[in-house]
């Protein structure tokens, strides 16, 4: 039986992808390093080696699970799973926020409205899927506070779990609750894996059943999660 190895990943942080490591492998295992997105339900091959070392992973910028499959002479065993973040220099804190966000509600269960997890600029119904959860941003960003030669950014992200009309519900109205407790125990007072920038998650509530928002048309449970960055001044 082959050792179970140790896989890491590192970001490029260049939106290129990244550099995964393993280590403790039996040598001359063949060592498969595979990738899932958030809200993917399949592994896919990103590159391989024989024993221990690094490989190039080309990967889309977001946020993705990694493992490493390691087999010799017909014997396979799996090393730990590990989150990615793929990020780009050029990409926002703000930005960087809301990705991870996102693709951490679409691992959660929340009635099949995680498989419809959506950043959008603004909402709008004709690309909404129902149920599903959307995230956005239209506010500014808030002066929170900070130190002598840093400053407190808290950047908000909005997110609404959607559905029809109260009469058409897909999913118990009642349900709703658990749903939105599991979204915001997921983020809330945390830092963010992958974005060193943010501190904490503070979470501003809204009205627990909205049918105001986005339209009349639909019932909506949201709320704000402001992401408490400290950044350097200059």
């Amino acid at each position: 039986m082959p050792a179970v190895p140790t896989l890491t990943v590192t970001d490029n942080a260049d939106g290129s992808g990244a550099v995964a490591t393993v280590a403790g492998s039996t040598v001359g295992s063949t060592n498969v390093v595979s990738v899932q997105t958030y809200d993917g339900l399949t592994w896919t091959a990103a590159g391989t080696r024989t024993g221990d070392g690094t490989l190039a992973l080309a990967l889309a910028k977001g946020y993705c699970f990694a493992k490493c499959d390691s087999s010799l002479s017909g014997q396979n065993v799996v090393s730990n799973v590990v989150r990615c973040p793929v990020t780009d220099a050029n990409d926002s804190v703000h930005a960087r926020a809301a990705e991870y966000i996102r693709s951490n509600l679409a691992t959660l269960s929340l009635g099949g409205a995680e498989q419809n997890v959506k950043r959008m600029t603004l909402p709008t119904e004709e690309v909404m899927t129902f149920p599903g959860v959307i995230v956005w941003f239209n506010d500014g960003e808030q002066i929170i506070g900070g130190s002598n030669n840093r400053d407190d950014i808290g950047y908000p992200v909005h997110v609404a779990i959607v559905d029809q009309k109260l009469t058409s519900l897909s999913i118990p109205p009642d349900q709703y609750l658990l749903y939105r407790q599991r979204c915001i125990r997921k983020i809330r007072n945390q830092p963010m894996a992958g974005i060193p920038e943010i501190m904490t998650v503070q979470v501003q509530p809204s009205l627990v059943v909205d049918e105001k928002l986005p339209a009349y048309d639909y019932f909506v449970t949201a709320w704000t999660f402001i992401c408490v960055s400290r950044e350097v001044r200059g």
